[in-house]
């Protein structure tokens, strides 16, 4: 079975259930750069960041294994809380000021996973066109309006009428599927 087009639920059943290690291998992959960014936002040292992503991926594999752990209902979102409170931990070990304002919003951080926009950009109104096509049509409306229209979620929530964690799901199912037809197109 290819796992690697899996969305981030599947993986994490996966993993939960057989402890299979490529699941988390390609949460990894998804993710490790925005475990960085926000790091290296409190850090400001590259390789204390690389060490925290490592940390913090540990962190996430061991909370995944319990069996009190109950699968999250937005991995990225869970990420997110789980990254920043390991931050901070780290910090105040160290004694080091934490402002209690984050200053990366958790929106952005979901947002820019896998980040599509570089393809879209990258290929001609054509293309796009193709590409666009083979979505279903809510995930063409939720991509038109998030990327190409550069709406936020709750907008494209109004504007569609989907509920907010529909739009979170067309968009996430969308890009990766936009992204498997454009890979497969080059």
């Amino acid at each position: 079975m290819e796992i690697n087009y899996l969305d981030d639920e599947s993986l994490i059943d996966l993993y939960q259930k057989h402890k299979d290690n490529d699941a988390i291998g390609i949460l990894y992959k998804r993710y490790s750069m925005l475990v960085f960014g926000l790091a290296f936002k409190y850090f400001k040292q590259e390789d204390v960041a690389k060490d925290m992503v490592t940390e913090i991926f540990m962190k996430v594999m061991d909370k995944l294994s319990q069996a009190k752990t109950q699968k999250p209902e937005s991995f990225a979102k869970w990420l997110y809380i789980v990254s920043r409170n390991e931050i901070i931990s780290v910090l105040r070990k160290k004694k080091i000021q934490v402002d209690t304002v984050d200053e990366i919003n958790s929106e952005k951080f979901m947002e820019s996973e896998e980040e599509i926009r570089p393809i879209i950009k990258d290929i001609d109104e054509k293309q796009l066109d193709a590409a666009m096509s083979n979505l279903n049509e809510e995930q063409n409306k939720c991509i038109h309006l998030f990327y190409l229209q550069e709406k936020s979620y709750q907008e494209v929530a109004s504007l569609t009428g989907y509920d907010i964690k529909k739009v979170k799901s067309y968009i996430q199912n969308g890009k990766r599927n936009l992204k498997m037809f454009l890979t497969k197109k080059n």
